[in-house]
């Protein structure tokens, strides 16, 4: 077994151990340097209304194209987890903007995630 496949394998097994009703997994993408843009994954189709919304909320946060829902077979956490899953791809960190725009939103970006998933405006407290 690859070392990305161990890792991935632990990651799901840490997951799998856990009582909650929908999987999170966070990420930044790489490989555009130009594109850039925010995508959220899923495996089931039951997830898809879920991951475009919550793509949206990050694009409208960051200001960066939302490139939407984007369903993926191959991917161990998406399909490894017991509960339903959904991968979140905030932007691609080698595009300048992207990286700008998620400096300059952090607390906006994570405050549309948290909305997106509990429906509930979230009061900023510090």
């Amino acid at each position: 077994m690859k070392i990305r496949q161990r890792r991935n394998a632990i990651i799901v097994k840490y997951h799998n151990s856990k009582s909650r009703d929908l999987d999170v997994s966070v990420h930044f993408n790489a490989g555009t340097k130009e594109i850039g843009d925010t995508e959220v994954l899923y495996y089931e189709d039951g997830n898809k209304a879920l991951a475009a919304k919550v793509s949206k909320a990050i694009s409208e946060a960051l200001g960066i194209k939302d490139r939407g829902a984007k369903k993926r077979t191959d991917l161990g956490f998406l399909k490894g987890t017991a509960k339903p899953a959904i991968l979140i791809e905030v932007c691609f960190v080698d595009t300048k903007t992207n990286a700008d725009a998620y400096k300059r939103n952090f607390d906006k970006c994570c405050k549309a995630i948290a909305e997106t998933f509990s429906g509930k405006k979230v009061e900023r407290r510090c």
